[in-house]
């Protein structure tokens, strides 16, 4: 029996697996595009909405955050060349000479020395104060122009030039103001350890308005450096009062100016610049502004990988790092909105960048600052400041009643109008008699009372406090 043999294939039998074999390639090619395309729907348009999102709800509760606004409201606060005390301080800047260029910085200079606890008296070499006193007459001029910045009271500006993304800002006229204030406080500690508690005094006011010559510019270091002219006038005035009796209007002046500078805080005008500096660089990279390339070469980066490649990846990942970055600017933001006393603590819950994906958010991440760092830093040069203020007018209470007062509360009204309080409590500054004197202080950033152990140091360490120390008349053994 022979065995049955199947039909021949025909060859439109043989194209039908073929042609469904294509069809089911074809179906999965298309899923796969599908995919593609959601994924590209997904980073191109998907993250940007969220942080469209995020700018809308900022444009209803917090009109005109965007850098451009902040940076307009700043402009219309520039005052008229003739009541501007920046020019005053520039002036005086180019005839300092050499020696006092960063003058407190050198360490073999009288600022430095008297910086150290103990060093206003005994501790001070004949021979370093002699050698002062030679180099401000080699300074006379400077000093004669400085002077003049007494007859201002309001804020003055500098030019500068906002840049692309306002965090490249060039502010070279915050090193102009911090050289004015250099000068002024060794004329003033200078005039302190020489008895000349009125010149003394003048280079204080002088340096508070030398300060507030950077008016309202609105990026931290500037703020900073603006408080710092303050802060160098209430070491001037300290050590003043620790040899000397001063002259009640004189005093009065200082207290005065000094207040003028603490009514309102500047933590969260920064902050806002900051966020609003922060979300201009992402809208510059959307709207075509700006570029990786540009970028790199602005900053000075170093790119591990060709430009090429780094686009392709800031392409990627800006739309979600935009959201991010806006995210964490808010909570910038939001910390500073609370009150002082909380600031720090406010800045330590903020939730961190993710790790940083782009060459761009790489940069943000190796700023590395930390808010709370910005925070500590605000509240530690205010502080000296509110203690001079309640010191002062316990001097002059003083002065008037021949003793020092009971409490702060205890002062008159027209000698300080209202108790400031501690920032790191929200509480009042604490009053201290001791032997030989009083103490006016705050207890500082790791907030413990520790009794009025002050330290003198940018950042005190743990177990001081921060204040003002004034003694008794008798033990000054000045005129």
């Amino acid at each position: 029996m022979e065995p049955a043999t199947e039909p021949p294939v025909t060859p439109a039998e043989t194209a039908k697996p073929r042609r469904r074999f294509r069809t089911r390639m074809l179906a999965i090619l298309s899923v796969f595009s599908m995919l593609a395309a959601g994924a590209v729907w997904f980073f191109f348009f998907y993250d940007r909405r969220n942080a469209a999102v995020l700018q809308a709800e900022l444009d209803q509760t917090d009109p005109g955050w965007r850098m451009d606004d902040i940076w307009a409201e700043y402009q219309r606060t520039i005052p008229p060349d003739d009541k501007n005390s920046f020019l005053v301080v520039e002036a005086a800047s180019k005839v300092i000479p050499p020696p006092f260029t960063m003058w407190s910085q050198k360490p073999e200079s009288l600022l430095s020395v008297v910086k150290e606890e103990g060093k206003l008296e005994d501790g001070v070499p004949q021979a370093l104060l002699t050698e002062s006193r030679q180099q401000l007459k080699q300074a006379r001029a400077a000093l004669d122009i400085a002077h003049r910045l007494r007859a201002f009271n309001g804020l003055g500006a500098a030019p500068t030039k906002l840049s692309i993304d306002g965090m490249g800002t060039l502010i070279p006229h915050v090193d102009t103001v911090r050289k004015v204030c250099d000068l002024l406080q060794a004329e003033g500690t200078c005039a302190a350890l020489s008895n000349d508690s009125d010149r003394a005094l003048i280079a204080a006011i002088c340096c508070v308005q030398a300060g507030r010559s950077i008016g309202d510019e609105p990026f931290f270091i500037s703020q900073l450096i603006r408080l710092q002219g303050s802060t160098m006038a209430v070491t001037v005035a300290e050590q003043t009062l620790a040899k000397n009796v001063a002259k009640g209007e004189l005093l009065a002046e200082l207290q005065d100016r000094l207040a003028a500078e603490v009514e309102a805080s500047r933590f969260l005008t920064t902050m806002r610049m900051e966020r609003a500096c922060l979300n201009q660089l992402y809208e510059n990279f959307r709207t075509g502004k700006d570029t990786v390339g540009a970028f790199a070469a602005r900053y000075g980066l170093n790119v591990p990988v060709s430009l090429g490649w780094q686009s392709v990846l800031f392409t990627l990942h800006e739309k979600g790092e935009h959201q991010e970055v806006l995210e964490h600017a808010n909570q910038l933001v939001e910390a500073a909105r609370q009150p002082e006393e909380k600031w720090v603590a406010q800045s330590r819950q903020i939730r961190p960048l993710p790790e940083p994906r782009s060459v761009v958010s790489k940069l943000l991440a190796g700023m590395g600052y930390r808010t709370e760092t910005l925070a500590e830093s605000d509240l530690s040069r205010v502080i000296p400041i509110r203690c001079a203020i309640a010191a002062i007018a316990c001097e002059r209470f003083r002065m008037r009643t021949e003793a020092w007062p009971k409490s702060l509360e205890e002062l008159p009204k027209d000698l300080l109008p209202n108790v400031p309080p501690d920032p790191f409590t929200g509480q009042a500054l604490k009053f201290k008699h001791e032997a030989g004197g009083v103490i006016v202080y705050s207890v500082g950033p790791d907030g413990e009372d520790n009794g009025g152990k002050l330290s003198h140091t940018a950042k005190p360490p743990p177990g001081t406090d921060l204040g003002f120390r004034l003694i008794d008349p008798k033990k000054r053994g000045g005129k």
